[in-house]
């Protein structure tokens, strides 16, 4: 595997540990941070998945343009797109609006997350 897909895993593993973490605490949690830890790590594991490939890796942080990327290599994936755009716009709300995130947002936003995390690990044949 290659030395940037490594860095970007490892650093999208990192952003998981974060938002799982910062889910359990019960005094004062930050869902904005869980929000943005999910949607860190969902972006770099579909970009680990493009260095890999050897395919651009564009400097944007909307998910559904990423996994627009991988879809002649993945087809099955097309129907994350609803997904994607949900957690890109959550992303861009916690980062940079006005609203709070709730837990059930956290939550919705960990689950994407995870789901694109098992399925680029399948894609890039690493044990879980």
């Amino acid at each position: 595997m290659k030395r940037r897909s490594l860095e970007l895993l490892g650093k999208a593993e990192g952003d998981l540990r974060t938002a799982r973490r910062e889910l359990r605490v019960t005094e004062e949690p930050s869902y904005d941070s869980v929000i943005f830890h999910a949607h860190q790590c969902a972006e770099k594991y579909l970009k680990a998945c493009l260095t890999e490939w050897d395919l651009e890796v564009p400097r944007h942080h909307e998910l559904d343009r990423l996994v627009d990327l991988v879809l002649d290599r993945l087809p099955l994936w097309t129907g994350l797109q609803k997904a994607l755009i949900d957690l890109t716009a959550e992303f861009f709300e916690a980062r940079y609006g006005h609203a709070t995130g709730t837990l059930s947002i956290a939550q919705r936003c960990l689950e994407i997350a995870l789901d694109i995390r098992q399925r680029c690990r399948e894609a890039l044949a690493l044990n879980d």
